[in-house]
């Protein structure tokens, strides 16, 4: 293939230059295991990242809470119940 002037292939190796080769592939190898790594490590960042930012907000729910008015919050827990009784009048109503 060489002596047609064709390009060799990546896995196409002249037989004269196989410690070249051998040198090549082992470099290959070590970058793809150091890319797996570094994939394996910003899967695991993300997942942590993930987790704390699911602590923080419950803790600023919690802070937002805290600092609410009680009035605010029993309008805020008691309206959907006082829908729910409203809605279930109307469908009595409606039988």
């Amino acid at each position: 293939m060489e002596g047609r002037g064709e390009e060799l292939k990546p896995w196409e190796v002249p037989s004269n230059d196989l410690s070249a080769s051998l040198a090549r592939e082992t470099k290959l190898q070590q970058q793809l295991e150091h890319a797996r790594k570094m994939e394996s490590t910003g899967a695991r960042a993300g997942g942590i990242a993930h987790d704390f930012n699911n602590l923080l907000h419950t803790v600023q729910s919690y802070a937002t809470l805290t600092r609410t008015d009680a009035s605010q919050l029993n309008q805020v827990l008691l309206n959907p119940c006082v829908d729910a009784r409203d809605a279930m009048a109307n469908w009595e109503l409606l039988d």
